[in-house]
Order: C-alpha cells, then sequence, then structure tokens
C-alpha cells in the first residue's frame, strides 16, 4: 500500500512538472532576489542599525547610543524645515502628476474628434527628438563634411562612405544604436 501512494507521487507527471517548473521559476528569480538583498534590504538594514549608533564615516570604532540621534533629529530646526518642505513639495506634486496623467490619457484615447490632435501634441516632442537625433548622426557620418571623416583624414585615413556604402552601414547603424 505504501508503495503505491508513493509511487502515484513520485511518478504523476504533473507533479513532477509542477516541480520542474517551480525550480525554474526559483532559478529564474533568485538573481532579483539576490540583488534586491545586496542593494536594497541590506543597506536599509545596515542604516537603521547605524542610526542607533554614533557612528561616523572614517573612524573605525562607534557605540551604541539608542533613541539619542533620533531625540537630536526632532529638536533640529533645519530638520523640522526640510520635513516640512518635502511634505508640501510631495502632497503638491504626486497628486497633480498622476491626474494630469491620467488626464492626457484620456484625451489621448478619448473618442472625440480632437483625438489625433491630443495624440500629436503629445507625441511630437519623441518624434521630433529622433528627427533631430538622425539628423545629427547624418551630419557626423557624412563623407564629406562630417567630423569623423575630418579626424579620420587628419591622421591620414581615407573616410568610408559610412551610411552609403553596404559593407560599413551596419557597424555605422550599430554606433548609432549604442
Amino acid at each position: 500500500m505504501a508503495s503505491v501512494v508513493s509511487m502515484g507521487v513520485v511518478g504523476n507527471p504533473a507533479v513532477s512538472h509542477r516541480r520542474s517548473e517551480a525550480r525554474i521559476a526559483w532559478m529564474l528569480v533568485l538573481p532579483a532576489i539576490v540583488l534586491l538583498f545586496l542593494f536594497v534590504l541590506l543597506p536599509v538594514a545596515a542604516v537603521i542599525f547605524l542610526g542607533f549608533t554614533d557612528f561616523e564615516l572614517g573612524y573605525g570604532k562607534f557605540r551604541f547610543v539608542g533613541f539619542e540621534n533620533y531625540a537630536h533629529l526632532i529638536t533640529d530646526r533645519t530638520f523640522r524645515k526640510s520635513l516640512w518642505n518635502t511634505t508640501v513639495y510631495t502632497a503638491i506634486v504626486a497628486p497633480v502628476s498622476i491626474m494630469l496623467g491620467l488626464g492626457i490619457a484620456m484625451l489621448i484615447e478619448s473618442e472625440t474628434a480632437a483625438r489625433s490632435f491630443f495624440r500629436t501634441a503629445y507625441f511630437l516632442p519623441v518624434a521630433s527628438l529622433i528627427v533631430a537625433m538622425a539628423t545629427v548622426w547624418q551630419y557626423m557620418f557624412h563623407p564629406t563634411i562630417g567630423p569623423i571623416n575630418a579626424l579620420l583624414a587628419l591622421a591620414g585615413v581615407p573616410g568610408p562612405n559610412w551610411l552609403g556604402s553596404s559593407g560599413t552601414v551596419l557597424y555605422s547603424l550599430s554606433i548609432i544604436g549604442v
């Protein structure tokens, strides 16, 4: 009887498949967990621990002072002013940014006649930037007036037609892409 039950669990392909998927999932998420621990959780724990000490950067020794640092912080006029400024800034910027973002998204996705205008107005700076960047790179790689070929000419090397030659265009576009 025991062998039948154990055989049902071990030999069950569905259970084996789930374990395999779980193992793969853990292997995929493990780098993110390690990085989260190293760059977020560990520094936060260190700051919390050091907040209860008289630690100063550059000095090797420190002693436990309890809540003394926090008591001093609460009585510090500059800290209170900074905390107030941060609170006011957050209270203004966070809701206004969210409301403006939602409002613009609703205008872009609206079923009104002005939908195309709002889409154009919103995405025009993105498209303009791409066109400007393409123009600058085209100038940089220009075979006669481009600065890259001018530098090569100073070194005595004839510059190719970077974007017009099938032998160099792929490498030129790769440089632009980086």
